[in-house]
């Protein structure tokens, strides 16, 4: 309500919990609540993705507005002898401001409208290509347009851009002295004076192409890792769906067994088809479904093991070629005249089994009543049930005969390629029973691809990458620019060189070595923002924890190949000068 405050409101939900502890200390105990604001549930795991779209938009104007700063500089440059005649016959320094803002305001302009455009035709463009059951955990995203807000925040930063572009050239005249300018020929010489401004330029593009390529880097080093991760069964040969029969006719367990039972044995008869099985969670999922339970014999001063709660038929392990550990999986005799068994993974005998075996133990609720005990009869090797993204977490695999539930997922396992497969299982299931819904067709795969983890990384790795790899083409275009008009302004320097010996290979070097030590410059401050980059994307994506340390080098190195690619042409260029030629330049 207006006037309460999310510290308010986890204070009240912390008392209520304390309340329920006292009153119910069995089902209560140290369970709390935690309150945040909706908007940070609704970014939920995207939020990486958009703060990493923000910084690479925010790198790119910087870029952007740093080339189109050094143009203006370059123009202002060879009007310096202009502005100092408009100087000298009398016009005022606000009226020739005034003339920069105009100029500069109209840049902004044109750019602003064209920019706009293009963000009106291509938002709806990118949105369709996010997955539909994306959207369906980021409703931010559907109807994304261009509204009133995104349009200022636009104008906005048009007119920070604006007056960039204004005050730089107002500021380089401002430093010019009119006499100077004047005894300077047409082209004006200003050789020295555009070196050090454009060099200064030219080292924060490149600094900013190194983050974006480090970041980017670092994204597709986190997709991979993601996408490699170890799954604990193989999804090559796998195809699932998931099914929900009517309530009304399958109210009984009896009747959802049978219902099951029918569907494994049609499926089987698809072509190619060498296992079926159920479960009520399939692999890749969430870490969702637990319940808590307790060792029998073991001492207990109240605390809950939270185990991921697994219903699945017989034969679910040899469908997906899990690894059995220890003990045995599931029968056909694990139904509901016999004694209940489980299978537990791994992470779970590791955890509250250390160095004994689990099998044979026995596990209940927490006030171990007789009708909860369960028998540990085997140990599978860790399934991942959760995200990609997500810790393994303790499971408890029970038989579906003995736990069968009304909505599943049937996995099949082909001998072939599974996606052929996919519409003839709905439309077995269909033979079987009309009135069950079908839905989730996919291979295992398509399901790891899909998966809102690899979708999130794939995103900022595709944007990343983008952004670097446009970064890239600016920091060169802008360096080309600098060192070329450089080299063109001091042609009658470069003339005398040679007329008084120097060759063509010591004039390459000599503006080579000059570009190298700005590239040095640059390369220490994109190290730094490497480093910083590396440091804040290490908990916002999966894998980072361990970065690879050559990334920064390696954005190095082909930043670096990408300079000498620029800087080549002008020193070429430099260093085929006539010198006689370079001496009537002026």
């Amino acid at each position: 309500r207006p006037g309460f405050t999310i510290e308010t409101a986890q204070s009240n939900l912390a008392a209520i919990a304390r309340e329920l502890e006292r009153q119910y200390p069995d089902s209560n105990r140290d369970q709390g609540a935690h309150v945040q604001p909706l908007h940070r549930l609704i970014s939920g795991d995207l939020r990486p993705l958009l703060l990493m779209l923000l910084a690479g938009a925010l790198l790119l104007l910087v870029i952007s507005c740093v080339n189109v700063v050094s143009l203006l500089l370059v123009r202002t440059e060879k009007r310096r002898r202009e502005i100092a005649i408009r100087g000298a016959l009398g016009a005022s320094p606000g009226r020739l401001a005034a003339q920069f803002a105009t100029e500069g305001v109209l840049l902004m302009a044109a750019g602003a409208a064209l920019g706009l455009a293009l963000a009106a035709m291509l938002i709806p463009t990118l949105l369709k290509l996010v997955p539909r059951a994306i959207l369906l955990y980021v409703p931010f995203l559907d109807g994304l347009r261009l509204d009133a807000r995104a349009m200022a925040f636009a104008l906005v930063v048009s007119l920070i851009a604006g007056l960039a572009f204004t005050l730089a050239p107002i500021a380089h005249v401002a430093l010019a002295k009119t006499v100077a300018a004047l005894a300077e020929g047409s082209r004006g010489s200003g050789g020295l004076a555009w070196r050090r401004l454009g060099s200064r330029l030219v080292v924060v593009e490149f600094a900013c192409a190194m983050v974006l390529l480090t970041g980017a880097g670092l994204v597709g080093q986190s997709l991979y890792r993601l996408l490699d991760v170890e799954l604990g069964f193989n999804p090559a040969p796998l195809a699932m769906l998931s099914v929900a029969p009517p309530k009304q006719r399958y109210a009984a367990p009896a009747q959802r067994l049978q219902l099951a039972e029918r569907l494994r044995e049609r499926l089987l008869q698809l072509p190619g088809v060498t296992g079926v099985a159920a479960a009520s969670s399939p692999p890749v999922g969430e870490n969702g479904n637990t319940n808590w339970v307790r060792i029998v014999g073991k001492p207990w001063n109240g605390e809950r093991i939270e185990t991921l709660y697994r219903p699945v038929t017989a034969g679910y392990f040899e469908t997906l070629g899990a690894r059995l550990v220890r003990g045995r999986f599931f029968t056909a005799q694990d139904d509901a005249a016999h004694p209940k068994v489980m299978v537990i993974n791994e992470t779970m005998a590791r955890r509250y089994f250390p160095g004994e075996d689990p099998v044979g133990q026995r596990v209940g609720d927490l006030k171990l009543n007789p009708r909860s005990l369960v028998e540990i009869v085997g140990v599978v090797a860790d399934i991942r049930d959760g995200g990609l993204d997500q810790e393994v977490w303790p499971a408890t695999y029970l038989p579906f005969a003995q736990e069968p539930d009304d909505f599943y997922a049937l996995v099949v396992r082909s001998a072939g390629d599974p996606v052929g497969l996919l519409s003839l299982m709905s439309r077995a299931v269909k033979e079987v029973d009309r009135g069950v819904a079908v839905l989730d067709e996919q291979t295992f795969l398509e399901r790891i691809q899909r998966s809102t983890p690899a979708y999130v990384h794939r995103s900022a790795a595709w944007l990343t990458g983008g952004f670097a790899a446009l970064a890239l083409v600016l920091s060169i275009v802008g360096l080309y620019g600098v060192v070329a008009y450089s080299v063109s302004q001091r042609t009658r320097e470069i003339g005398v060189r040679m007329a008084l010996g120097a060759d063509g290979a010591l004039v390459r070097r000599l503006i080579l070595r000059e570009s190298g030590s700005l590239l040095a410059l640059a390369a220490g401050l994109g190290l730094l923002g490497g480093w910083g980059a590396t440091r804040a994307l290490r908990g916002m994506f999966f894998g980072l924890d361990r970065p690879a340390p050559w990334m920064p080098l390696l954005a190095l190195a082909v930043l670096g190949i990408a300079a000498l690619l620029a800087t080549h042409l002008p020193a070429r260029r430099a260093a085929g000068v006539n010198p006689v030629e370079a001496l009537r330049a002026e």
